[in-house]
């Protein structure tokens, strides 16, 4: 039988949730099945290579340097490549990996283009993807928010719309061995109520916010730390901003980490305070590991967190339950180890790898079928 043959094209190989769910779903599938490529487009990321994380790490990955602005040829060179691969399929992710990745598919004859929107997208790329829609097969939004925003805001047809969330490991709620010795580096007293966050420090994570509301919090239990795992352009912002509110003794910023999961174990509440999201990962991963969540109630996320049922969710226009809500789960260890258990149970129903790996499998045959 002859595998079905997916080019995966997308800018960047900078590790971040899309490229995550990337690797996930490679690595997940039918190897008897289906063979993979990928293709970026932007060279300068390449020291960030996913390569490593693949588990058959000779799949063929391309690399070109398109550069600012448009790159007329760039499809051109895409579609030599999928002609003398055969592709079958091509998967894109993101608005200008539709571009370029469609366009090409059309030069090379590829029967199948999947084009995966990961979040909300301004007027004028989801205007764009509406005049694209003709050479896409399939559109994939993360969570049925994306869906509601191509098929309503873009006119995009709902035939052609998909909804496959996002899926993630569940955790065998074993501690790690060296979970007292990170503990130990990070100041971290056994008694601690770790709030924790994980994720790129940019403005659209509105870590800014999350300082602020657990401020209060910091100050009045001194027993409380907040934890952020990550780096980003607002560091130095963030950093300062602990300092003027006095907190910065009981705040602890890790800078990036290339495997979280250890730092996870050691959160006691997890907050996302995005002003956007499509479906976060870390938020996911989070309720895997029984931790119970705060989130923001925007894209995705109200999706992944019922709310005083597996997490709590906190509308944008009133973030100071933030800092209320913190206060109830450090006084009420039963309610914040229920909604743990309960995000977990969530995650299992609905998140699972090979949830999502099968259904991205069946739409890559229907695909070619169509």
């Amino acid at each position: 039988m002859k595998k079905i043959r997916i080019m995966h094209v997308l800018p960047s190989l900078e590790i971040g949730g899309m490229e995550t769910a990337l690797i996930t779903l490679i690595n997940g599938m039918d190897t008897d099945l289906f063979e993979n490529q990928i293709f970026c487009f932007d060279f300068k990321n390449y020291q960030n290579s996913i390569q490593h994380r693949l588990h058959d790490e000779n799949i063929p990955i391309y690399i070109f340097e398109k550069g600012d602005g448009v790159d007329y040829w760039l499809p051109v060179k895409i579609a030599r490549i999928m002609r003398k691969q055969r592709i079958d399929i091509v998967h894109t992710r993101n608005f200008a990996a539709l571009l370029y990745g469609a366009i090409a598919a059309k030069l090379a004859g590829v029967p199948g283009v999947i084009a995966d929107i990961r979040g909300r997208i301004p007027v004028d790329e989801g205007q764009k993807c509406k005049r694209l829609s003709f050479l896409v097969s399939k559109f994939v939004g993360v969570s049925e928010d994306i869906k509601k925003m191509l098929a309503i805001d873009f006119k995009i047809k709902e035939s052609k719309i998909q909804t496959i969330y996002n899926g993630v490991q569940i955790s065998s709620n074993g501690q790690n061995s060296n979970l007292a010795s990170l503990r130990a580096q990070l100041g971290l007293a056994s008694n601690d109520f770790v709030i924790g966050t994980i994720g790129r420090l940019e403005p659209v994570k509105d870590y800014a916010s999350l300082i602020r509301m657990s401020a209060p919090v910091l100050i009045k239990y001194r027993h409380a730390k907040l934890m952020i795992v990550g780096d980003g352009s607002q560091r130095a912002e963030l950093e300062k901003l602990t300092q003027e509110l006095g907190i910065s003794s009981q705040t602890i910023f890790t800078g990036y980490q290339k495997e979280v999961s250890n730092y996870l174990q050691l959160i006691n509440l997890f907050a996302l305070t995005s002003i956007s999201e499509g479906i976060s990962n870390v938020l996911l991963e989070a309720m895997a590991n029984s931790i119970p969540v705060i989130a923001t109630e925007v894209g995705g996320n109200p999706e992944v967190v019922r709310h005083n049922q597996t997490g709590l969710v906190i509308p944008r226009s009133n973030l100071n339950q933030i800092t209320e809500k913190i206060e109830l789960l450090i006084n009420n260890p039963e309610l914040t180890k229920n909604l743990g258990l309960n995000g977990r149970k969530r995650v299992e129903e609905k998140f699972t790898i090979p949830k999502m790996v099968s259904e991205y499998q069946s739409l890559y045959r229907n695909s070619i079928k169509q």
